[in-house]
């Protein structure tokens, strides 16, 4: 998605898509985060995490293939930066992504290897019943490009990449 689309109304977050509306009519910046990680943050990180190593495996729903976009916290921090020293930031709304995506099964199957646990495919039923409605959220695509903040503000994001951090950095235990 790129940032000219509007956020969906059938978001699980209905007000930030309300949100977003009053602060680009009030001349502000909206910046749209990707999945952050690093610095052993994020609690969709550190729950499954946990969950894998408390469990035994580490799963995802169908074929895992749903894309995200994924943001070290440093990164969003930098892009925060430039945003605030910019003046041609106002009636912006950005993406603060890494341009390439990841899969959900490329994510899982990096806790699995960081917890030392096989990684498993659930069925949409199973994962129904083992997870309520965030099963739904992990077949979902979530994946957008960065195109203003690199265009407008000169942003290129330095993380190693989600992956990387989830077996060899913050989050490796």
């Amino acid at each position: 998605m790129s940032e000219e689309a509007s956020a969906s109304q059938a978001t699980l977050q209905p007000f930030k898509v309300a949100g977003e509306r009053r602060v680009l009519e009030a001349g502000g910046t909206v910046i749209r985060l990707g999945l952050v990680y690093g610095r052993n943050g994020s609690v969709l990180l550190t729950t499954l995490l946990s969950t894998a190593r408390a469990q035994g495996v580490s799963a995802y729903v169908g074929n895992g293939e749903a894309r995200w976009s994924t943001v070290h916290v440093d990164d969003v921090a930098e892009l925060f930066a430039r945003v605030v020293d910019s003046g041609d930031a106002a009636g912006l709304l950005v993406h603060a992504v890494e341009s390439d995506a990841v899969t959900v099964r490329e994510i899982t199957e990096a806790i699995a290897r960081n917890a030392g646990v096989p990684a498993v495919a659930l069925t949409q039923e199973q994962a129904a019943a083992a997870l309520g409605p965030m099963a739904e959220r992990l077949t979902t695509n979530l994946w957008v490009v960065p195109e203003r903040a690199r265009d407008h503000l000169d942003w290129h994001p330095m993380g190693k990449g989600i992956l990387h951090d989830l077996e060899h950095g913050s989050y490796r235990s």
